[in-house]
């Protein structure tokens, strides 16, 4: 059973709440299109976003240089990885490689949660 993109945001709303509290700075929730914003005390921004057919998109920006960004979905089916379609497109390229979100959405809001707490967000896919 696949669950409605609402149900699914505010869920990843809880858990960020919880798992980020001391590292969030502002933290926007647009219900109606299924959307967060995160905005860390780092200046890092992450965006999450749902739709109603199973896909998701975490983006973590660094900067607002182009590519200066981590993208994880599984909104296209093109990129020929191990993960297919859970892809990743590590900061500064455009290529794609294997995701480590594959499991439930809590389970990868957590994971999300887990390297942006640890650091390893910074280093991730480099």
């Amino acid at each position: 059973m696949i669950l409605l993109s609402e149900d699914l945001i505010l869920k990843a709303y809880d858990i960020i709440l919880k798992e980020l509290r001391g590292f969030i700075s502002e933290i926007d929730l647009d219900e109606d299109t299924s959307k967060l914003r995160i905005k860390l005390k780092s200046g890092t921004t992450v965006f999450i976003r749902y739709n109603n057919y199973g896909q998701y998109s975490y983006i973590v920006m660094f900067s607002s240089q182009k590519l200066d960004r981590i993208r994880f979905d599984n909104f296209d089916n093109k990129w020929e990885v191990p993960s297919k379609p859970h892809h990743t497109h590590p900061r500064h390229q455009e290529k794609a490689i294997e995701s480590p979100f594959k499991g439930s959405s809590s389970d990868n809001i957590k994971f999300l949660c887990s390297i942006i707490q640890s650091g390893k967000i910074y280093r991730f896919g480099l």
